[in-house]
């Protein structure tokens, strides 16, 4: 049940912030705003801050310095669609990457991959028990088949 749950918190995250990505693209934007319907870009930046919220106070100082690598001006339309993609970034990097790792059941500091060394991943990758890889006159398969060519 708490799967369930997760993953749709999961979606309906990304839901929201794709369309936080895709309306600003879409929609015009006023210069002077009256309302928040009328400024698709700063609503969308304000909805992602909240929803990568922990991870959106690191933000502030990625969106400046991302900003002035790129030379925008912080009021440009830019400006303000790459600070969305950065708030985008680092709300998906928490809540898909870091959070789950730090609620992981009986978490280890080491992943094992638990593979089977008596069974070949690759059923045509078997070597046979008898082979030798070097011949009587102490040649590798290589250097047979040069010799042979």
């Amino acid at each position: 049940m708490k799967g369930r749950w997760v993953s749709n918190l999961k979606l309906m995250w990304l839901m929201v912030s794709s369309l936080c990505l895709v309306l600003p693209v879409f929609l015009p934007s006023n210069p002077y705003p009256q309302s928040f319907s009328e400024n698709p870009l700063g609503t969308a930046t304000i909805t992602m801050f909240v929803l990568s919220f922990p991870s959106s106070l690191f933000a502030l100082p990625a969106m400046l310095f991302v900003n002035i690598s790129f030379g925008f001006g912080p009021d440009s339309v830019a400006g303000m669609y790459l600070n969305i993609l950065v708030l985008f970034a680092l709300g998906y990097v928490q809540w898909f990457w870091i959070v789950p790792r730090f609620f992981r059941k009986g978490s280890k500091d080491l992943q094992i991959l638990e593979l089977n060394p008596g069974r070949s991943a690759l059923g045509e990758a078997r070597l046979e028990v008898d082979f030798r890889f070097f011949d009587s006159n102490s040649r590798s398969p290589l250097e047979r088949v040069i010799d042979e060519s």
